[in-house]
């Protein structure tokens, strides 16, 4: 007997039913959510260290071809070199750093497969998915813990500043300086 619960952080004491159906039933239980509270840690201390965290990444820049239906082909060139193209279904050849490039512009979500490389649908979507997970999640979360976050849009301005700056050293003195705050 499998049971699966998703977003079940939006219950209260869901804690205590999860474990209830662990102690009262032979079964394998799933949560699943894409709530910071739940993509923590904390919640495997409510279910008393009987469970397993599967963390979820992002497509690797191979599975986001295969996603979009690309294969990488090795191509002979005129002068007896070779080269890597991408191909997709109907045959059209791109170039590798094409391909790369449109990966860095469009992420490793799964989602993205089911818009297509179009951008304008493509950032609508990921804009959603930021908004959930990087904003709500973590606004809804702090309200929880007794601490209200007073300037969203400040907290908005941050997140962006550092996905911008990934791999650089910051810290809150730089960014101050910055003017982003």
């Amino acid at each position: 007997m499998y049971f699966f619960f998703d977003e079940v952080q939006r219950i209260v004491d869901w804690e205590e039913t999860v474990n209830a159906f662990q102690v009262d039933f032979d079964c394998d239980i799933y949560v699943t959510g894409s709530n910071s509270y739940l993509l923590s840690s904390e919640y495997s201390t409510y279910l008393s260290g009987r469970c397993v965290e599967i963390k979820m990444l992002p497509l690797s820049f191979r599975e986001f071809l295969d996603f979009h239906g690309f294969e990488i082909r090795q191509t002979q060139s005129a002068l007896g070199g070779t080269r890597k193209q991408v191909v997709d279904g109907n045959g059209a050849q791109y170039d590798l750093r094409d391909a790369f490039q449109a990966f860095l512009r469009f992420g490793g979500m799964p989602g993205i497969t089911e818009v297509g490389l179009d951008q304008e649908k493509a950032m609508t979507l990921l804009d959603g998915i930021y908004s959930t997970v990087g904003m709500r999640d973590i606004l809804e979360r702090e309200r929880r813990r007794g601490r209200q976050i007073t300037d969203p849009i400040l907290l908005c301005r941050i997140i962006l500043y550092l996905a911008d700056n990934i791999g650089s050293s910051i810290s809150a003195g730089y960014i101050h300086q910055t003017r982003i705050a």
